[in-house]
């Protein structure tokens, strides 16, 4: 028996070391997510925090997009989003080998959404968050920007690593996978923290990314995928972590 066969997935995980496409729930998948960025638009239109008492968020002012002219907090409050979900349409159809569960779709749509969600309403809070700026907004999504790009790199610089036959059986060490051994990941807490912070401010970044992306990987991701690759690479995943020490921050962790 293989060392990846070994290997038992959480049935709402990533299935690692199960390859291949469903095609019906990757579309299901696609659709799903591709609903994120309307929604989160339509609940900042739509301001239910008003009832409330508490004022629209402010605009930033005005920007010009496919001919129409719309607040630029409140469009880029929900393309980010919007920007999330298709990076990852193209990575469940295009970059990733793993099959795509029916139980992970069930999981991974609703919740992304909801918790989306939660941030478009700690926006339409801005008004009354003495810790949102416009300055805060730009850092912000200055670090989304980052972290996305971060990701992009890896999961291309991993996808072919992948697709090259003279690989197979090998730890990728492309690129951006000498700085952590779970680059994604890292990249995932950056740009997470800089979505957050520009919806919410500082401290709502802070809380909503240890919330999320940090517990995830810490109680989730990351020990489930360190434990696939020293089950599927052995020797070889040992002598990579003894030339790639950190697992998510540099000279930290």
């Amino acid at each position: 028996m293989s060392r990846e066969r070994t290997y038992q997935n959480e049935p709402m995980g990533i299935q690692r070391g199960v390859y291949g496409r469903n095609w019906f729930w990757n579309i299901l998948f696609s659709i799903g997510r591709a609903l994120t960025g309307p929604v989160q638009y339509l609940l900042i239109g739509a301001h239910p925090l008003g009832r409330f008492g508490i004022p629209p968020p402010p605009t930033g002012g005005l920007i010009t997009l496919l001919g129409h002219t719309m607040p630029r907090y409140q469009v880029l409050a929900a393309l980010m989003p919007a920007f999330l979900s298709v990076k990852q349409i193209i990575w469940i159809n295009v970059l990733a080998r793993e099959k795509l569960s029916k139980e992970f779709l069930l999981f991974a749509v609703p919740a992304g959404i909801a918790v989306e969600m939660v941030h478009t309403l700690a926006f339409t809070a801005a008004s009354k968050n003495p810790l949102f700026s416009s300055r805060v907004f730009n850092i912000g999504l200055a670090l989304f920007m980052t972290g996305n790009i971060m990701e992009v790199i890896a999961d291309v610089q991993l996808a072919l690593h992948r697709w090259n036959p003279k690989n197979q059986g090998k730890v990728c060490k492309a690129g951006l996978w000498r700085v952590t051994r779970q680059i994604n990941y890292t990249a995932n807490i950056i740009f997470g923290f800089g979505y957050t912070m520009a919806l919410g401010g500082l401290v709502y970044g802070i809380v909503a990314t240890t919330a999320t992306y940090i517990m995830n990987f810490l109680t989730n991701a990351g020990p489930s995928k360190e434990h696939y690759c020293r089950e599927k690479y052995g020797k070889q995943w040992e002598q990579y972590k003894k030339e790639v020490p950190y697992v998510l921050i540099p000279w930290i962790y």
